[in-house]
């Protein structure tokens, strides 16, 4: 008896499934990774005489992010912040990004006292 309510309940349970969909999947946006160049920034902002507290109050960001494009370490910032930013230093986007390195293809050379110490 139990072997015939197991097949009755199988049987209603496969008829009242959906044909199986392939799993639903997040659209995966695309950006473009945006590098500003720290230097211009920085010479441009001392050329205006601002200090970055000065350029983050005018750019509606933190000093710190100011001081991470400076740098080179603020990789792909928002959209929002490159305009602003661009905006308060009077130049174009394009200005920004054009000639930025990553911080992380960057060489660093350190200086030690006899090279050959530390062969």
């Amino acid at each position: 008896m139990n072997e015939q309510n197991e097949a009755e309940t199988n049987a209603v349970l496969q008829n009242s499934r959906s044909p199986m969909r392939p799993p639903m999947r997040a659209k995966q946006r695309t950006r473009a990774e945006v590098i500003i160049n720290g230097e211009l920034v920085r010479a441009r902002r001392k050329a205006l005489q601002f200090t970055q507290y000065d350029l983050a109050i005018a750019a509606s960001c933190s000093p710190r992010t100011i001081t991470q494009i400076e740098r080179g370490k603020a990789l792909d910032p928002p959209t929002s912040i490159t305009l602003r930013l661009a905006k308060a230093l009077s130049v174009t986007v394009e200005a920004l990004t054009k000639g930025a390195q990553p911080y992380s293809s960057r060489t660093v050379v350190r200086a030690v006292s006899d090279p050959e110490d530390h062969v």
